[in-house]
C-alpha cells in the first residue's frame, strides 16, 4: 500500500476508534445515570447490614450502603471529565453520525449498542472509500430485524464495499493489488519529466504494473506508463494524485472502465 493511502486508512481507523470510545463513554454515563435512580443507589435502605451491637462501631452502616460507592463516584467523575474535555467542535466531529442507531433498540445491552456503533462506523468508512471513486455506488438495500440484524447488515455492507474496491482495483481504478511505491504527481498533465519516467520505470521493473503485476511494460520503448491515481476523469478537482507504473494492456483497458463509471454518474 502506498504511503498516502496508508496514511488515509490510518486516519480513518483512528477516527473510528475515537468515535467508538466516545460512544462507549456515553453509554456508560447513561448506565450510571440510570443506576442512580434505582433502589440500590437510594440514600436509605432499611435492609442494609449494620455493625453488630457490642462493637465500638455498633449500629453503623457497613459497606454496600445507600450512598453510591466510591468506585461509582470515581467512574462517574472520570467519564464526566473525559466528555467535558471535548470542546463543542470536537464533540460534533466525533459524533457525526445518526443518533437513531443504538437508541432504536432500548432493550439492547450496552455491548450490543457498542457493537452497533462500531459496525455503523466501519460501514460508513468502507462505503465512503468506494464512493470517492465510484460516487453512485451503494450496497444493496436490505431489511434487518432487531439490533443483531442491523449489526449483520452493517457488516455485510463492509464486505460488499471491500469487494467493490477489489473489483475497481482490478479495473485500473484506484491503486491496484500490486501497488507498492509511487511518486507524487505534479498535476493532471501527462507531460512527465525524464526523472519521473525514470522513477516509474524503476518501480515498474521492481514491483510490476500496479494493476496486473507484470514487469513487462508492453511498449517498444520498454517504458512503463505513469498512471495517475485516482484517474484524472474520476479524481475530484484539487485532490492530490500519485503516479504508479502501468503496463500498456492495463492502460488500454482502463479507459473503457473509466467511461463505464462516468456513464453511471
Amino acid at each position: 500500500m502506498a504511503q498516502a493511502d496508508f496514511a488515509t486508512a490510518l486516519f480513518d481507523m483512528r477516527l473510528g476508534v475515537e468515535r467508538i470510545a466516545l460512544a462507549l463513554l456515553e453509554l456508560r454515563r447513561d448506565l450510571l445515570a440510570r443506576g442512580s435512580r434505582t433502589p440500590v443507589a437510594s440514600k436509605y435502605n432499611p435492609d442494609q447490614p449494620r455493625v453488630p451491637a457490642g462493637n465500638p462501631d455498633g449500629g453503623q452502616w457497613t459497606s454496600g450502603g445507600g450512598e453510591g460507592s466510591a468506585g461509582e463516584d470515581s467512574l462517574s467523575s472520570d467519564l464526566e471529565r473525559a466528555l467535558d474535555g471535548l470542546d463543542k467542535d470536537s464533540l460534533d466531529w466525533a459524533t457525526g453520525r445518526s443518533r437513531g442507531g443504538a437508541g432504536a433498540w432500548p432493550n439492547a445491552t450496552p455491548a450490543q449498542q457498542a457493537r452497533l456503533v462500531a459496525s455503523e462506523l466501519q460501514a460508513q468508512a468502507a462505503i465512503r472509500r468506494v464512493q470517492e471513486i465510484d460516487a453512485r455506488w451503494k450496497p444493496p438495500a436490505s431489511i434487518s430485524e432487531g439490533i443483531e440484524g442491523a449489526i449483520a447488515t452493517n457488516q455485510a455492507a463492509v464486505r460488499q464495499a471491500e469487494a467493490r474496491l477489489r473489483e475497481l482495483q482490478g479495473m485500473g481504478i484506484g491503486p491496484g493489488p500490486f501497488a507498492e511505491e509511487s511518486i507524487p504527481s505534479r498535476g493532471p498533465s501527462r507531460r512527465f519529466t525524464a526523472e519521473e519516467r525514470q522513477e516509474i520505470n524503476r518501480l515498474g521493473y521492481t514491483y510490476g504494473c500496479h494493476t496486473c503485476g507484470t514487469t513487462e511494460p508492453g511498449l517498444p520503448s520498454r517504458n512503463f506508463i505513469p498512471d495517475h491515481q485516482i484517474p484524472n476523469a474520476l479524481s475530484p478537482k484539487g485532490s492530490g494524485q500519485r503516479l504508479y507504473p502501468h503496463c500498456r494492456s492495463c492502460s488500454d483497458a482502463q479507459g473503457g472502465n473509466i467511461r463505464a463509471i462516468q456513464r453511471r454518474r
